[in-house]
């Protein structure tokens, strides 16, 4: 049984890897807002300091009492008349001027599944099992480089609903082919790559990735008129020639593009992640609040993003998910909120999170529901994978096959010894179920039903283990 939902782990455990023979079976300031938003990629960890894009001076750091309304890890979903009410203490205490659009909008929704595919150009999930709820994972990061912030898009054109999750960089996930990276790494791996750890840890069908870089978010901020936003501190950027500059002066302010993105990253010394979250929160709601909610008017805006926006899905696909979004925002429709997280001490050093399992399960099993796979055969089941071939990317392959399943895939690296001939399904013990379980790995990896094996070693974190052998073939 899978973490991820909060329940005790089977009776017959999870199982670990091993090396003897199974048994077989089968700015208004005049500051240069510009340079600030062209910083110099970084190939680092995700900085738990100032975005890469505008280093901080040394200022005070008390940050302000959260107020009822702020997003915090680990907040649980609330009904959407609670978030209603929100929405409308927001509008008020913002004097927001975003007036709804209620024109009636005709989604296609069959337009945006079918162009809503994977970097591997597949089609998604939700063709096939009639699923009308779409999910991309959102970065906004310099070109290349660690992202700054995040959120998880979902938006169902069906019922108008919306959510947007907010995720810290220094979230600690798995990453195929990379092992256990911090998630604000993950665009620095591969253009799907956040939607693919993203989708692997939650057991959700994440249906691909959409990155932004500054400008990109600055661009979209200006195309709704700007954003009306309570600066909580002084916002201090550095300068290219190392001068530091006071942006942005604590109070309400109206902020076009290049200083509302700055604002949305900014991260001052020795604040916590969940500062910058909800700067990010408070500039995303309103840019999703004035965008079109028609894709045929939102698509001249995605297109002049430019190299800006780099999507694993097609211009028109992004336009009409984000028309779909913007749509349910628009009507209330939105849950706003951070993805629950735990906080882990780094013996001194900036804190690094991991995923409240039962939080998680809780946000999974409410808001992203309609995404859960349907395979009863692969649902919970958590497939660690190692290779035993020594050929590079076979993990990265296995990765792909096994979540097309709707196993959870858990990166173990290179096996013992490489030079295996056939691969080894491993499974912790004879039973019915858990043969079954072995085979449908099996078939999903394109290997003999006969590669099933039990193995009696002892628990770990997987309930299968896989040695990759030269009979897998990508």
């Amino acid at each position: 049984m899978s973490p991820r939902h909060g329940r005790e782990p089977s009776r017959k455990g999870p199982r670990r890897a091993r090396t003897s023979t199974p048994t077989t079976v089968v700015s208004a300031s005049g500051v240069d807002t510009a340079s600030v938003l062209s910083p110099t990629p970084s190939s680092g960890q995700a900085s738990p300091q100032v975005g890469s894009d505008h280093p901080a001076a040394a200022a005070a750091t008390a940050t302000r009492a959260p107020s009822p309304d702020s997003i915090m890890p680990g907040s649980a979903p609330v009904s959407r008349a609670e978030r209603r009410a929100r929405a409308k203490q927001q509008q008020q205490r913002r004097n927001l001027r975003v007036g709804a659009v209620v024109a009636a909008v005709v989604v296609l929704v069959g337009a945006v599944f079918v162009l809503l595919h994977r970097g591997g150009g597949a089609d998604t999930p939700g063709n096939a099992t009639g699923r009308t709820q779409t999910i991309l994972a959102m970065t906004v990061s310099p070109m290349h480089s660690t992202a700054l912030v995040s959120a998880m898009l979902a938006t169902d054109p069906h019922d108008d609903s919306g959510a947007v999750v907010l995720m810290p960089s220094r979230l600690l996930l798995d990453a195929a082919g990379a092992g256990t990276v911090f998630f604000g790494d993950t665009p620095t791996l591969g253009k799907n790559a956040p939607a693919e750890s993203l989708s692997n840890a939650l057991g959700v069908t994440v249906d691909g990735s959409w990155s932004l870089t500054p400008s990109g978010l600055a661009a979209l901020v200006d195309d709704v008129g700007g954003v009306d936003v309570t600066v909580d501190r002084d916002i201090v950027v550095r300068q290219p020639n190392g001068d530091r500059v006071v942006l942005l002066t604590a109070g309400p302010q109206h902020l076009k593009g290049s200083s509302a993105a700055v604002y949305a990253t900014y991260l001052a010394p020795g604040e916590p992640e969940e500062a910058r979250l909800a700067r990010f929160n408070e500039v995303l709601q309103q840019v999703l609040g004035g965008l079109p909610t028609q894709a045929a008017d939102v698509s001249p805006l995605v297109q002049h993003l430019g190299g800006d926006s780099q999507a694993t899905v097609s211009d028109a696909a992004l336009s009409a998910f984000l028309a779909s979004l913007a749509k349910a925002t628009q009507a209330d429709g939105t849950l706003f909120q951070n993805l629950p997280v735990k906080s882990l001490e780094t013996g001194g050093g900036p804190p690094a999170y991991s995923l409240d399992a039962v939080g998680a399960a809780a946000l999974v099993d409410g808001a992203l529901a309609a995404s859960k796979p349907t395979d009863a055969a692969a649902q919970n089941v958590r497939v660690l994978v190692q290779n035993g071939v020594g050929t590079p990317g076979l993990g990265e392959q296995a990765y792909q096959k096994l979540h097309a399943a709707g196993f959870t895939f858990i990166p173990g690296g290179n096996a013992n010894h490489f030079g295996s001939q056939k691969t080894v399904v491993l499974i912790p013990d004879g039973s019915s179920e858990s043969i079954q379980t072995g085979q449908s790995v099996a078939k999903a990896l394109g290997v003999p039903a006969g590669s099933v094996m039990i193995d009696d070693q002892g628990q770990t974190v997987a309930d299968i283990v896989v040695i990759l052998g030269q009979d897998f073939k990508p």
